[in-house]
């Protein structure tokens, strides 16, 4: 039964609160007198369509609240725990927030919760009898229940609900399963291929450090600031960078094959522009194969 209404900022009304008590009530009045916002402000509790124009001129939001007692309707306390909205034993609070702009929250037991979800339990709760009402009767899961209460099969109707609910659980248990042997596959073949790019390396150990080094100084070199771009480009420089880079350029070429077939001839120290050019090709080498590890593996 219906316990306690709260309205505030509701069409018309301000502030109001009515407490319920058991048996038959009648509300009585005049034309006008506002039995009918009572019961508009009810049916928004229940899920009822809202608008702007429920709140009261000059307030920000609607606010109605409507409190059950439920230990009557068992089903509703198996509803609220299936819907994770559960509250205080035997009792039932809807709240409905209207505000300015027309648009509205919905709360079960003070929880958050969905018009789609008010509505239903609305349904469980009340029938309005009046014109575009709602009647319990017009429900089929209260048609099926007068039937099972008939019939008398009200206990084997909820072990076969009981049944079908554990079997919706273990549904999404093997769903949830399959999704992370998925996940897993994915994750080791990622991994494998991560471990085979990396042996095609064939890095010594400490040589990658090493080749990272190098080609930091080369860039540090290159960009250092308020040094000439003239100073920057002379023979000297580039001897430079290019020694630091180029000094294992020809093993890291080699272990990729990136110089497969070229023979290894002695060293020209006059030829400058060659040993910059393969300084900065073994530094874009390691910068290329330094952002693919690091991007697709934890291994450094």
């Amino acid at each position: 039964m219906l316990l306690h209404l709260a309205i505030r900022d509701f069409a018309i009304v301000d502030r109001l609160e009515l407490e319920f008590r058991p048996g038959f009530t009648a509300l009585t009045g005049e034309t006008g007198a506002g039995k009918s916002i009572l019961i508009d402000a009810l049916s928004l509790a229940l899920g009822e369509r809202a608008g702007n124009e429920q709140v009261r001129s000059g307030a920000e939001r609607a606010d109605v609240t409507a409190e059950f007692a439920i230990e009557s309707l068992p089903g509703l306390g198996d509803w609220l725990r299936e819907q994770a909205l559960e509250g205080d034993p035997n009792r039932m609070l809807l709240r409905r927030v209207v505000d300015r702009s027309g648009r509205s929250r919905a709360f079960v037991n003070g929880h958050a919760a969905t018009v789609n979800q008010l509505r239903e339990a609305g349904d469980r709760l009340v029938d309005i009898h009046g014109q575009h009402a709602h009647q319990s009767l017009l429900r089929s899961e209260a048609q099926r229940q007068v039937l099972d209460a008939h019939a008398g099969l009200v206990p084997l109707a909820k072990e076969a609900g009981d049944a079908y609910r554990e079997w919706q659980r273990l549904c999404r248990v093997r769903l949830d399963h399959e999704s992370n042997a998925l996940a897993r596959n994915a994750e080791r073949e990622q991994l494998a291929w991560q471990v085979e790019d990396l042996s095609r390396l064939a890095l010594a150990p400490g040589e990658w450090e090493g080749r990272l080094c190098a080609a930091t100084l080369c860039r540090s070199h290159r960009a250092r600031p308020g040094t000439p771009a003239r100073s920057r480009a002379t023979p000297r420089g580039r001897a430079q960078c290019g020694a630091q880079v180029s000094c294992g350029a020809g093993s890291a070429a080699r272990s990729s094959g990136l110089a497969a077939g070229a023979p290894e001839g002695p060293r020209d120290h006059r030829g400058l522009g060659g040993a910059r050019q393969a300084g900065a090709g073994g530094a874009r080498f390691f910068r290329t194969a330094a952002r693919r590890a690091t991007s697709r593996s934890n291994f450094w």
